[in-house]
């Protein structure tokens, strides 16, 4: 392990050497980490740079941590002591607030490997020896060279909605790119590279798929007992997913019925579902699909000064929650409807 006198020489304080020394495989990983700009900043320097998240109250808050530079004046910061934000969710972390997100590259050929994540992309170019890049978040692949051929996501795209829909929409847009998702049987629910390997996992045991192929069996990841948000909105990226890559409707149907009896969803429900898509879809079709009314995110602030900000509508309850109509928001209650 490095000694305290080279933590102060390389820029990191000692229990950033540690996370970064265990995350990455030990010192030779952390000596990649330190190559590619790893740093400690102090609260202060991290306010210098324009770390901030507000807080429910409003506040701007900062907090020292990790430095991950990306390209250009983009970077994360991992946070010492995570910061909650507006939403009352805690922030592990932080953009450069006011700076584009961009991509990192660990490795000196044509990258050929991509995922999310600074640590994650750099613990795989150093298990695999690929080139391989780094991306700021699940919905930034469009970022991708052209040189990448596969991509892989965190163990959670196997359930959460918002992870595994955008690692489809990747490879159906990017021809010839594979798509695959850490086994969560050895990187833990929501465990990427860093777990995977940590964990004794060998980079031959990843399948990689066809984004069509992993559509098919997503559903079969699912239960009974996920998060009710993720049920509607995981079947509703289904119905959506399946039509944008052109499934036949008896696939689409075949697949609606497997998963919503994975779900645990009623008949109504799931009719309830897909026929809002279906709707959408046709008003969209006609011209005259009706977005959410502009002045809704003044209407919200107004509510806020009314009720104070630690009150909001929150859509993960089970037994309630607001609803588009195409005209106003409803909100629904009990056995009303899905």
């Amino acid at each position: 392990m490095t000694s305290s006198s080279d933590s102060q020489s390389c820029n990191l304080e000692k229990n950033h050497l540690e996370h970064l020394s265990a995350e990455l495989g030990g010192d030779d990983g952390l000596a990649l980490a330190l190559k590619y700009g790893a740093k400690s900043l102090t609260t202060e320097q991290a306010k210098e740079l324009n770390f901030k998240i507000y807080s429910p109250t409003g506040d701007l808050q900062c907090t020292s941590g990790i430095y991950l530079p990306f390209q250009k004046d983009f970077a994360h910061l991992r946070c010492d002591q995570p910061p909650i934000n507006r939403k009352g969710d805690y922030c592990k972390y932080l953009n450069r607030r006011g700076i584009s997100q961009d991509i990192k590259i660990f490795g000196e050929s044509q990258p050929t490997i991509a995922t999310e994540g600074w640590k994650d992309a750099l613990r795989i170019h150093k298990e695999t020896s690929e080139t391989t890049v780094a991306l700021p978040g699940v919905t930034k692949w469009e970022l991708l060279p052209d040189s990448v051929h596969k991509i892989i996501y965190d163990a959670d795209a196997s359930i959460n909605p918002y992870v595994w829909s955008p690692l489809v929409r990747a490879g159906h847009h990017r021809k010839g790119l594979l798509v695959a998702y850490f086994p969560s049987t050895i990187a833990g629910q929501k465990g990427g590279a860093c777990e995977f390997f940590n964990q004794g996992g060998q980079w031959s045991e990843i399948e990689f798929t066809r984004s069509s192929h992993l559509l098919r069996q997503i559903h079969q990841q699912w239960s009974k007992d996920l998060r009710v948000d993720f049920k509607r909105v995981n079947l509703r990226q289904l119905i959506r997913c399946a039509n944008q890559l052109g499934f036949p409707k008896i696939d689409i149907e075949l697949l609606i019925k497997q998963a919503s009896n994975k779900l645990g969803l009623t008949k109504d429900q799931t009719f309830f579902i897909q026929s809002q898509y279906l709707l959408q879809q046709k008003k969209r079709e006609n011209g005259n699909y009706q977005i959410e009314p502009e002045d809704t995110f003044s209407r919200v602030k107004i509510f806020n000064n009314l009720i104070g900000p630690n009150w909001r509508a929150d859509h993960d309850q089970a037994n309630a929650w607001w609803y588009w109509t195409q005209t106003h928001w409803q909100n629904i209650n009990g056995n009303d409807c899905l």
